[in-house]
């Protein structure tokens, strides 16, 4: 799957914020899913100590020892997001 290079800048970025102690080896998109609105990346990042996806929006990473498939992971994030974001309006709408 191609992606633009400031996409993999931004993916790598991430990668040295979150997870300093790792440097990353290879990164590449494997997948793109559109839910609803929301179009959802997934990276697959192998670094020197693991191996993470990334999935944006919102970014986060997660281990592939603990999110065995994409799909997995996929939804996974999918139902962090949607929660996130209720928490967020249900801030919003009590002040």
């Amino acid at each position: 799957m191609q992606s633009p290079e400031h996409e993999k800048r931004q993916i790598a970025e991430y990668m040295e914020l979150e997870a300093p102690d790792e440097e990353v080896t290879h990164l590449e998109k494997v997948g793109s899913e559109r839910v609803f609105a929301t179009r959802y990346d997934i990276w697959d990042v192998p670094t020197d100590r693991g191996r993470w996806w990334v999935i944006t929006p919102p970014t986060n990473l997660y281990s592939q020892n603990e999110f065995r498939s994409m799909d997995y992971a996929l939804t996974f994030h999918i139902g962090l997001a949607a929660r996130l974001r209720a928490r967020k309006k249900l801030k919003a709408g009590s002040g």
